[in-house]
């Protein structure tokens, strides 16, 4: 009897749990599914560091990427920390850009494009991001300053 009481409390729970979302009805982090597209992944990029989620902006980035970040998350300090903690240092240190990037204030444009690899200008300061097509799912490997035009 306790064991089919059980069995049919955790179907009620698994089952209100689906649907993914927040509290307010939106989607939580952007990277709940994955960029389908490059300019996708990085405006996702910047919106989830905006918001200060570490899971969800890490989950934009390539595996070698969380050890090494991409601009601006190069600038918080790591310290043998993992991608998510920069994540929180760097939001918690820049309210100003955080506010900015939460509010999908950069500019961002595709510069190059292959089935595998792209390269995304974001300006403001102007950063090419280099991007990975991993399983259909585009993610950041690297970014360096973009050159002038």
């Amino acid at each position: 009897m306790w064991m089919a009481l059980l069995a049919g409390a955790m179907a009620t729970l698994v089952a209100a749990g689906c649907g993914g979302g927040d509290d307010d009805g939106g989607e939580t982090g952007a990277a709940t599914e994955g960029a389908a597209t490059p300019d996708a992944a990085v405006e996702a990029y910047f919106t989830d560091l905006g918001e200060g989620d570490g899971t969800a902006t890490c989950a934009q980035l390539t595996t070698e990427a969380q050890e090494e970040p991409p601009w601006p998350l190069s600038l918080a300090t790591f310290e043998g920390g993992t991608c998510e903690q920069a994540v929180e240092t760097w939001a918690s240190a820049n309210p100003r850009g955080a506010k900015d990037y939460a509010g999908g204030d950069v500019p961002i444009e595709i510069v190059k494009e292959s089935a595998e690899e792209a390269t995304v200008r974001a300006d403001d300061p102007a950063y090419d991001y280099t991007l990975v097509n991993e399983d259909g799912v585009w993610k950041i490997e690297s970014s360096v300053l973009a050159p002038e035009k």
